[in-house]
């Protein structure tokens, strides 16, 4: 009974920090985002993700996505937007 607690607690841990979405600009031409799901659109001047409860989309030239793992995606460029939405519009 006991270890039945202690894994559903982990597993609702684990869910708990799976919905957490976080990004941080590392300088004008880098930015991190942590808690992507999903890639919507990708393009040169444009990528949109989907986080847990929103769409960031990131705008600007000469964007990349130098890696994307494990929900964590790093974009390159010249980084001019970051703008968010409900990911039901």
């Amino acid at each position: 009974m006991k270890r039945n607690f202690i894994k559903r607690a982990a597993s609702a841990a684990a869910d708990a920090v799976s919905m957490v979405s976080s990004f941080e600009m590392i300088s004008g031409n880098d930015l991190l985002i942590h808690g992507a799901k999903k890639v919507i659109e990708y393009g040169n001047d444009r990528i949109v993700l989907r986080l847990c409860d929103l769409r960031l989309s990131v705008s600007g030239s000469n964007l990349t996505m130098k890696s994307y793992y494990d929900g964590t995606v790093r974009i390159c460029g010249e980084i001019r937007t970051v703008s968010f939405e409900d990911k039901r519009s």
